[in-house]
């Protein structure tokens, strides 16, 4: 893991590997996230950075709440919010050959950006979801 600052407040650049499942805690950082995981990637809080790079070697990506099932892909009420600018990352097969899921919800406009390949899978589905503020 490592840590770059450009002082007091928040963190600039936030580097973590991590040879197993990784869970995301609550966290904002002023400039890039980047999480790679021997397996599957999973957040418990809110990310705000405006870059967001991810990769699941062997394992899923699910930002936010998954949808619910193939007959209800609306996704699950959640207590956290996510706030990126731009994310990249990869999603690789897992031992049984088949795909594994990237789900992402932000609450802002989002952009996919390059600096892995854009977002890909091995046999598995890219989701985006953009939670509209309910009135």
């Amino acid at each position: 893991m490592t840590f770059n600052s450009t002082g007091g407040g928040n963190l600039q650049d936030v580097t973590i590997a991590d040879t197993t499942d990784f869970d995301i805690a609550a966290v904002t950082v002023d400039g890039t996230l980047s999480v790679t995981s021997g397996g599957k990637i999973t957040q418990s809080g809110g990310i705000t950075a405006p870059n967001l790079q991810v990769i699941a070697n062997g394992g899923s990506v699910i930002l936010g709440p998954a949808p619910s099932g193939p007959s209800d892909p609306s996704p699950l009420p959640y207590s956290f919010a996510n706030h990126v600018g731009t994310i990249s990352g990869k999603a690789t097969g897992n031992t049984a050959g088949t795909g594994n899921p990237f789900y992402f919800e932000d609450q802002d406009p989002l952009t996919i950006g390059t600096a892995t390949a854009d977002v890909t899978t091995e046999n598995g589905n890219v989701t985006w979801a953009r939670k509209i503020p309910e009135l």
